[in-house]
């Protein structure tokens, strides 16, 4: 058994969320799509009158599928740890605006980036800001990007374990606590990928 703190612990962490997001999308999703059609054959077997309880039963659960479909979804795409390198750092962080009060930002030339260092940036936005919003359910987040770093601007404090992990991963915390500033590694030569 690996152990949970060792350095294979990311390694192990990466492919349980990969399993997960492979579910969602085999099976999770299909499954909803195929509850969609099920209801659209009730829905036209019963022929409800508009208005009527059967027809705002029918609307309602038409709704909480259409939810759950876009919550599987984006659960998926934020779980896939190839998110950043199949689709780019921007399509990443739209995914991760549907979780969090997330302002993404203008991110420029990075937005297209799909190579390590970008998904390792990622990682870490993810796992922090997951955290920090469960923490303070309230916080509103802004991302300020440079050429070379982000920064993560909150309305809410750095919740300490937010704070290590930024700090494990290079970046500093500063700003009264609001902001979080991780960098964004460059190729050998100082060309982006």
């Amino acid at each position: 058994m690996p152990d949970a703190a060792g350095p294979q612990s990311a390694l192990w962490h990466e492919r349980d969320l990969a399993r997960i997001a492979g579910r969602l999308h085999d099976r999770i999703g299909p499954a909803l799509c195929a509850a969609g059609l099920q209801l659209s054959l009730i829905e036209r077997s019963l022929a409800a009158a508009p208005g009527s309880e059967a027809a705002e039963a029918v609307a309602g659960l038409r709704e909480a599928l259409a939810e759950s479909a876009e919550e599987v979804r984006t659960l998926n795409y934020v779980c896939d740890p190839a998110l950043v390198r199949r689709l780019g750092l921007k399509a990443a962080i739209a995914y991760l605006s549907r979780m969090v009060r997330l302002d993404p930002g203008e991110m420029g030339d990075l937005g297209v980036r799909k190579d390590p260092a970008a998904a390792a940036a990622f990682l870490v936005l993810r796992r922090a800001l997951l955290y920090w919003s469960e923490c303070s359910p309230e916080a509103e987040f802004a991302l300020i990007w440079s050429p070379r770093a982000v920064r993560i601007a909150a309305s809410a404090p750095v919740p300490d374990e937010v704070a290590e992990l930024a700090v494990e991963a290079g970046g500093r915390v500063s700003g009264g606590g609001l902001i979080v500033r991780l960098k964004i590694g460059w190729e050998k030569g100082g060309s982006r990928k």
